[in-house]
């Protein structure tokens, strides 16, 4: 499963990245981060699953545990 393809899913994985850095820094808690990249994902028209690994993914860029 990846991201998604093409313009939508270049947004998400920014979305995901950037909710990822953020909880890093401890800005916002992990319920925070998935919350809005879910919401960026349905905006985007991208499915549930590809929302969950988009910040998956970005957790593990991230190094967030």
């Amino acid at each position: 499963m990846t991201d998604g393809d093409g313009p939508a899913g270049d947004r998400l994985r920014a979305a995901a990245d950037t909710a990822a850095a953020m909880v890093a820094a401890g800005q916002i808690d992990c319920t925070d981060a998935v919350a809005a990249v879910w919401i960026a994902a349905q905006a985007a028209g991208i499915g549930g699953g590809q929302a969950l690994a988009a910040i998956s993914a970005a957790f593990c860029r991230a190094g967030t545990p």
